[in-house]
């Protein structure tokens, strides 16, 4: 008799255990996609916040907003965190892949290159190579971006710069990271989730790496 009851048990038992792993298989998709959603709110998140910076930056110095790649080449994150407008870790992507795990100058949300310092209100007229036109709430000052060389140590990281390559591939691209959008700061300091479409509509630049990352 104790040798069925011992049997039965273990039976009871496989049963139980498979219909755990039958849940967690159906419920995992599901926390990881609430994950993806909560990263995205969190890099949204930091872009406000760095827009913010940004104005704080300007209304200190003239109305001038940060440079990226100004000489001796520093990017915009540096003038904001040196001059404690934004800690460093606002200056990155939550999800950036795969490689940036510390915050460096070269390793953040990504530009246009900004060769100058430029006031907010010239921005539409002086910033030869702003992605947008027209006026401040059509210019992207920001985005998720990544270095697509192949060939470096640098390969899949976050990086400040964006070149504008016209919807090919390219070294320094946006990143569509987040399920198909890409998250971008405006020069009026809004953030938006971007689609490949939208982008375009942006002097029609967008990036993703074809094959993915190693």
């Amino acid at each position: 008799m104790k040798s069925r009851e011992t049997i039965f048990t273990i039976i009871e038992l496989l049963v139980v255990i498979a219909i755990i792993a039958i849940l967690a298989s159906m419920l995992l998709p599901a926390l990881q996609n609430a994950r993806k959603k909560a990263m995205q709110s969190q890099c949204a998140g930091n872009l406000k916040q760095v827009g913010l910076a940004t104005i704080m930056y300007a209304n200190d110095f003239d109305e001038y907003i940060p440079a990226n790649y100004s000489s001796p080449l520093y990017e915009w994150s540096y003038y904001l965190t040196d001059g404690k407008y934004i800690k460093e870790e606002s200056c990155l992507c939550p999800s950036a892949p795969p490689k940036v795990k510390d915050f460096h100058m070269e390793s953040t949300y990504g530009s246009a290159s900004r060769d100058n310092f430029y006031k907010v209100n010239r921005i539409a007229t002086d910033w030869k190579y702003a992605f947008g036109y027209g006026s401040l709430n059509n210019i992207i000052l920001l985005a998720d971006s990544v270095y697509y060389g192949s060939t470096t140590s640098k390969h899949g990281w976050q990086t400040a710069y964006i070149e504008d390559t016209y919807g090919t591939v390219g070294l320094f691209m946006v990143h569509i990271r987040h399920a198909g959008v890409a998250n971008s700061l405006f020069a009026d300091g809004r953030v938006e989730p971007l689609t490949k479409a939208q982008l375009q509509n942006h002097r029609t630049y967008y990036g993703y790496p074809p094959n993915g990352f190693p």
